[in-house]
């Protein structure tokens, strides 16, 4: 897949900006977060398919997670900061522990309101 040129991308730089003041609203703000802002998928993720533009790891057991966001194939920057909000959800869901396979339709659907209302919040400075 050919990836789309955004407007204005998220840029690395912004990426962490926004995900230290994620945290901060999460209450993860010592957790250790690595952050991909890249077209392809890092090897950590593998293979994905073409409509796949963010991915979160957690290591078990610790406050260390790796989020990836293909901010080149989202329609514009606020897009992918809502996912980039939306994978660190998952995170957070991991680490309270609401990730169910049972229910990853309704948590998806979850993780992607809230990371589009986390990005508006972002946006004017909440």
């Amino acid at each position: 897949m050919k990836p789309r040129k955004v407007p204005n991308p998220l840029t690395r730089a912004d990426a962490r900006k926004a995900i230290r003041w994620f945290q901060k609203r999460m209450g993860i703000q010592d957790w250790r977060l690595r952050l991909w802002i890249q077209d392809s998928a890092p090897d950590w993720v593998g293979k994905v398919d073409g409509g796949t533009v963010g991915m979160a790891r957690r290591w078990e057991h610790s406050k260390r997670a790796k989020i990836w966001v293909s901010a080149s194939q989202c329609d514009d920057e606020d897009e992918a900061l809502s996912i980039l909000f939306h994978e660190g959800m998952h995170i957070v869901g991991l680490d309270i522990g609401i990730e169910n396979a049972d229910r990853e339709d309704r948590i998806e659907f979850a993780w992607n309101q809230i990371g589009d209302l986390m990005a508006e919040a972002y946006r004017a400075g909440i």
